[in-house]
């Protein structure tokens, strides 16, 4: 943006206002202005003065015997009366110097080049103004663009002063260099000004916020008038009169409230002057510049800073932005009072908008992964949802179980222990009975093969309501369920022994995939004695709290993947014990509400540093 000129304008702006900051300085008293009044218009009754007029002021003030004077009329078109005498003085005084504008536009007729009087090339000086596109003048020539190039009114002055005081440009020097001190002229790129035209010598003056000596033609002329004030000083002649339209508007005129404030364009060449002498022999800062590529590195360094800031909180990032604004301004306005200009513009643009441009990055991407977890959480809840469904089918179901067909199932496993333990006592008392040992054969075989049947039948039974259990289930693997271990002739499982490892057998889908858990590395199961009569229902009750509570709080500190379950059953003094054990350390909350005393079960709860450990008294 600096380098294609977008921000030049509020970089002039910056400078204007820094210079409106400076506070007023003492009056110069090497340099008087004679104006031509309102007054003077008003006296001679004529809106400009004649050549006859210009003559008898300097022939007056050349008996104080000033240093110089400087003539800013423009006189091409002779002012009658008295042209003869307007140009002898050139012949008669080397000291006298008038104005001419050389550079300019002859299509533009308010910036027309005007031509010189006909005098030595030597006496001529030139008056031409640089004005910015706002028509401030912040820049002055010290030479114009020509060849040879002509010297600036007011650098001719001070030419002339110093000169009185030995004072000589260096020879050694590509840039003006006065008593030690170097006049950098304006390019571009490195000033404030990027879309100019540089050609010539251009200088920022140092504006100084004072007034000079001044008096009017009516004052000079009058015989009272003592030439002694003006003795070795430089004396500028010019318009002051309002109603002339020969204005200018100077950085520090500009207010920050009001209308802004004109000066005389001959106070503008006396500004300039005085800056120059002032520069030389008083030590005044001249305006340099921040050089490439030190302004792009502070810009970067800018930007890096407040793009730093975004990981800061927002108040302690809104205090730093406001505090390195500050700060920067300040140090700016600092170096500005020393002599440096440095573009605050652009590393203020870089250190606030990269902290409010990537602030609103972060901002949408934090809102983004918000979204995003929200999501998963509802998709999360949902399937918690559907799956808390089917824990409470399950639950009711082990429940039905356990209170219903237990009475139906014992009833098949105690029909085949009391038919073999009949057939067996029927054989002793026929084989008692029947002498005959061919017919007790034939009725032996017709007893076992109605034995067969009838047990056969149990069995069917028996598996068909394995095979049942294990569809009504949800989650559960129909290979991973025994229904061979329910043959009441290869196992003497009863229910109470079944319904346990049916919950074990369905916990890992149940629960954990609740949860997307890796079941299979988080959770273990020692379960050596686990043949014990529990209730389904209350069991799976406080598992599915106990495991929503602890991966609950597990995720709200992002240690989901610390928490370690360790499932482990044995006896302990004739009592049946199953032990939880948590790798992590939670309080427990809600789960300590069940009542466990029902169903004869004492629960235990144990945190230390780093585990849970919950102890259940079957």
């Amino acid at each position: 943006m600096r380098l294609m000129g977008g921000l030049q304008a509020v970089e002039l702006s910056i400078m204007d206002v820094f210079f409106q900051l400076k506070p007023s300085e003492d009056l110069d008293e090497r340099i008087v202005i004679v104006g031509w009044e309102e007054s003077d218009i008003y006296h001679f009754q004529r809106s400009r003065p004649s050549d006859l007029m210009l003559a008898e002021t300097i022939d007056k003030l050349e008996k104080g015997q000033p240093v110089v004077i400087g003539i800013d009329f423009l006189r091409d078109i002779p002012e009658p009366p008295g042209r003869k005498a307007f140009l002898d003085i050139f012949t008669k005084y080397d000291q006298v110097f008038a104005a001419a504008k050389i550079t300019g536009s002859q299509k533009n007729n308010q910036f027309a080049p005007l031509p010189p009087p006909p005098i030595p090339e030597s006496a001529i000086a030139d008056v031409s103004a640089i004005l910015d596109g706002d028509g401030i003048k912040r820049r002055s020539f010290l030479y114009a663009q020509t060849d040879p190039p002509v010297p600036n009114l007011a650098w001719v002055m001070a030419k002339k002063y110093l000169a009185r005081q030995n004072i000589f440009p260096s020879e050694q020097s590509k840039w003006l260099r006065l008593n030690g001190i170097t006049f950098y002229p304006v390019k571009k790129w490195h000033s404030p000004y990027i879309r100019v035209d540089d050609r010539g010598y251009q200088i920022i003056p140092n504006w100084r916020k004072s007034e000079f000596i001044k008096y009017s033609f009516a004052e000079v002329l009058n015989p009272d008038f003592d030439p002694t004030l003006v003795t070795e000083k430089i004396v500028l002649l010019g318009a002051t009169a309002p109603s002339l339209k020969d204005i200018t508007y100077l950085p520090f005129n500009l207010n920050l409230e009001g209308s802004p404030q004109f000066v005389p364009g001959v106070v503008s060449h006396a500004q300039t002057a005085s800056f120059i002498l002032s520069a030389t022999l008083n030590g005044r800062p001249t305006i340099q510049f921040l050089q490439e590529p030190w302004i792009s590195l502070m810009i970067i360094v800018s930007g890096l800073i407040g793009a730093s800031l975004l990981q800061c909180p927002l108040m302690r990032r809104v205090l730093l932005i406001l505090g390195g604004s500050v700060l920067l301004v300040f140090s700016s306005y600092g170096l500005f009072l020393k002599g440096w200009w440095v573009p605050i513009v652009p590393s203020l643009v870089t250190l606030l908008g990269n902290c409010l441009i990537l602030s609103v990055v972060q901002y949408e991407q934090n809102q983004k992964r918000q979204l995003e977890k929200i999501s998963q959480i509802n998709a999360k809840l949902e399937n918690r949802v559907e799956k808390s469904k089917i824990y409470q089918e399950f639950a009711a179901f082990c429940s039905h179980i356990s209170k219903n067909l237990l009475d139906d199932y014992q009833f098949l496993i105690n029909f085949k222990t009391i038919y073999q333990k009949l057939i067996k006592a029927v054989f002793l008392e026929m084989e008692t009975l029947i002498e005959d040992k061919s017919v007790y054969r034939k009725l032996e075989n017709s007893l076992n093969l109605i034995q067969q049947v009838t047990v056969n039948e149990a069995d069917e039974k028996i598996k068909l309501f394995g095979a049942f259990l294990s569809r009504s289930l949800p989650g559960m693997d129909i290979a991973s369920f025994d229904i061979e271990g329910l043959d009441m002739t290869k196992s003497n499982q009863t229910l109470e022994q079944l319904i346990p490892e049916i919950v074990l057998g369905n916990l890992r889908q149940i629960f954990y995939d609740l949860y997307d858990w890796d079941s299979k590395t988080q959770c273990y199961f020692q379960l050596d004695e686990w043949s014990i009569s529990l209730d389904s229902k209350l069991l799976l009750k406080f598992l599915h709290k106990m495991i929503d509570e602890v991966l609950d709080i597990a995720d709200s500190h992002e240690a989901n993947e610390k928490v370690k379950i360790f499932f482990q059953s044995y006896k302990e003094d004739k009592n049946k014990i199953l032990k939880i054990q948590i790798t992590y350390p939670y309080h427990p909350q809600e789960i300590t509400a069940l009542e466990w005393s029902v169903y004869n079960y004492q629960v235990k709860v144990k945190t230390d540093e780093d585990v849970t450990i919950w102890t259940i008294l079957m």
